[in-house]
């Protein structure tokens, strides 16, 4: 059957249903979808969140009458169909009928789940649209975009060690002991499983989380690998190349680390303020290793630690999610930082105030804390925005799997 052939068979449904001159008779969204369920069946209702999942942009003429159909749902009286003696589901099984049943038709709004879709995927958090990257010099640009990077890097850089320039000079006076770091780890992961262990899947033990937090060892900060990706971080900190829309991957942005590194008035400054970062991690989510500088104090370490032990129990469907957003890293950092505040004693970490504040305005103003937490703990991400080509993919392997699990 095609995707208008379905669009029609729910247009012929909802005929059953429109009743412009009654009026509603309850305000409770998942009523109201249970009105919908009750009067044209489960079968119905499932081909329309089918049809729902299919459309492709969100202006199109199918991704309209899907939301035509969702504005049905809050409209729709309830009639003598609705007798719980039909055989329905009834609304304390309601939730089960499916994943975006109640979350996407009854407590979002099109509109909302458009706005988090172009945050995510279209527009750059840092503008409004993707800047073009040029790479010859004009008359009126005298300077490549890459060469302008250099600039706006080093003069953040020369900035930060006016501001603190015992940053780069002298040893660092040890703080905080492996054992220490052990028990601060221990009592951090409890904190996060109290909070969302309800929809974390596979819960770390403590001991594990011990074993995946180490205090950062001298000759790691040597690694040509670890000042790299060191760099890659405050290059998108100190400059605006993220309102370029590139990957971290990409020949551009690797030609900006290589010149920086390659200029040695630089590169000093940059080897020390590596040596002595707060905390590094390693690997992807259970994977991932932490690894804290001894320099750092018990409370700033415990602050670290909640939003790297967060990003230890990302699900990987939701990294597959992020890994197709339009400025992956900067998200993804912000949607870790913004459930680490949700934790009791959350980290609050300045350097992550902007990525923060980007997911609390672009998403949570359109989603509930429970919905992000079941994208990123669970994989879920189709309860934060289903109009992106890997959220629907994701949803349609998820269905399969229970489907089979029957």
């Amino acid at each position: 059957m095609t995707r208008r052939q379905k669009t029609k068979i729910n247009e012929i449904n909802y005929q059953r249903v429109k009743q412009p001159s009654v009026a509603l008779r309850t305000r409770n969204p998942e009523d109201a979808f249970l009105q919908l369920q009750r009067t044209i069946g489960n079968q119905a209702v499932g081909r329309f969140l089918q049809a729902k999942l299919n459309v492709n942009q969100p202006d199109d003429k199918y991704e309209k009458e899907a939301d035509w159909a969702a504005e049905q749902v809050m409209r729709m009286p309830e009639t003598a169909s609705s007798n719980p003696s039909n055989g329905l589901l009834q609304p304390h099984r309601a939730l089960a009928l499916s994943p975006l049943g109640p979350t996407i038709l009854a407590r979002k709004k099109p509109d909302d789940i458009k706005a988090v879709h172009k945050a995510l995927f279209v527009t750059s958090p840092i503008g409004e649209s993707c800047k073009k990257w040029r790479d010859k010099a004009t008359k009126a640009s005298p300077k490549t975009t890459g060469e302008e990077m250099v600039d706006e890097f080093r003069k953040n850089l020369e900035e930060d060690i006016k501001k603190r320039p015992l940053s780069v000079v002298g040893e660092v006076t040890a703080k905080t002991s492996e054992s220490e770091i052990d028990t601060i780890a221990s009592e951090v992961n409890q904190k996060i499983l109290k909070k969302f262990g309800g929809v974390i899947k596979t819960p770390l033990t403590d001991t594990e989380v011990q074993d995946r937090v180490k205090i950062l060892a001298a000759e790691k900060t040597k690694d040509p690998e670890f000042i790299k990706q060191w760099l890659a971080n405050k290059l998108n900190t100190w400059t605006t190349i993220g309102e370029y829309c590139i990957d971290e991957d990409d020949k551009r942005f690797q030609k900006v680390l290589n010149d920086i590194l390659a200029d040695e008035s630089m590169a000093k400054s940059v080897r020390t303020l590596a040596s002595r970062q707060s905390a590094f991690f390693e690997g992807e989510a259970a994977s991932r290793t932490v690894h804290i500088h001894k320099g750092m104090e018990a409370a700033k370490a415990e602050s670290t630690l909640i939003h790297e032990l967060v990003h230890f129990y990302a699900h990987p469907d939701y990294r597959q999610w992020n890994a197709k957003m339009i400025v992956p890293r900067y998200i993804n950092e912000g949607f870790a930082e913004f459930l680490a505040r949700e934790v009791e004693g959350g980290s609050a970490r300045s350097s992550y105030e902007d990525r923060y504040e980007f997911i609390r305005d672009k998403v949570a103003k359109h989603v509930s804390v429970d919905d992000i937490a079941s994208a990123y703990f669970a994989g879920e991400v189709w309860k934060v925005e289903n109009i992106s080509k890997v959220a629907k993919e994701l949803f349609g392997v998820r269905e399969k799997e229970k489907k089979k699990a029957k």
